[in-house]
């Protein structure tokens, strides 16, 4: 990818220390990317910090759900050109964090850890 604009995804723990099975994350291609581009949808379940990832620059939304025993998790989302310079930077500490990469941007968003769910009405 050294030749394309490309986007750098990264999880580690906010106290720099590394853990197992810190995180679950799911990368979703949008309408404004084609699957061609990006590829399908990927799903990584129960993975450890520090973690990088490279995609290419096309628009997607990665969401990052940091597990219950895993602590404080920071994302951190750059996009660069195919020279190296840095176009933009995002980063969410949220329990789940969702970062948008758009044709025009970046997004960075986060929502707490809800309750726990209770039993199902019937």
């Amino acid at each position: 990818m050294n030749d394309r604009d490309k986007v750098v995804w990264r999880v580690s723990a906010l106290d720099g220390l590394p853990r197992a099975g810190a995180f679950d994350a799911l990368i979703l291609p949008t309408d404004g990317g084609s699957p061609g581009q990006l590829g399908r949808p990927t799903r990584l379940t129960g993975a450890a910090v520090p973690h990088q990832g490279e995609l290419t620059d096309t628009p997607f939304v990665l969401v990052v759900h940091a597990r219950a025993d895993a602590g404080r998790l920071k994302v951190e989302c750059e996009a660069f050109r195919a020279d190296g310079s840095r176009q933009v930077y995002g980063r969410a500490s949220q329990p789940i964090a969702v970062i948008v990469r758009s044709a025009t941007g970046i997004l960075v968003t986060g929502l707490p850890d809800g309750p726990e769910p209770g039993p199902t009405a019937t």
